[in-house]
């Protein structure tokens, strides 16, 4: 399972949704802490908006992103490199990934890590950008 949440977060770092598609079972569901998305359309529609945001709204950006396996279920960390406005910023956060019997991904929940929400909302009012 833990190639399958490689490629998975391999893909979302090339905002390749196509293939990330094909990586969720028909009903995933996507629990953060705002809402609960069922199904590939849907959360891949969550994740593409927050990327075309960025790209709207900063100067650049850089994805990376690794994986550690958990018992049955893969962790995927990853960072966004953000720069706006001559500023440099580093946000990283967690997704738990739950497989199916089919090795497709079942559950996604994001995980925010201490501290990195109120940074980059910080960070967003360093350079003027009004936080999505």
């Amino acid at each position: 399972m833990i190639s399958v949440a490689e490629r998975f977060a391999k893909a979302l770092d090339h905002e390749d949704y196509d293939e990330a598609a094909r990586l969720l079972a028909p009903d995933c569901e996507y629990v953060s802490p705002k809402e609960t998305l069922i199904g590939p359309e849907a959360i891949l529609a969550s994740y593409r908006e927050a990327g075309d945001w960025v790209k709207a709204n900063l100067d650049a950006v850089a994805y990376e992103s690794s994986v550690r396996p958990e018992g049955p279920s893969a962790v995927v960390t990853y960072v966004d490199h953000l720069t706006h406005a001559g500023v440099a910023h580093r946000y990283s956060c967690e997704q738990v990934l739950s497989f199916a019997k089919d090795g497709t991904i079942r559950r996604i929940v994001h995980c925010e890590l201490p501290g990195q929400r109120e940074a980059v909302v910080d960070f967003f009012g360093r350079v003027g950008v009004r936080p999505r």
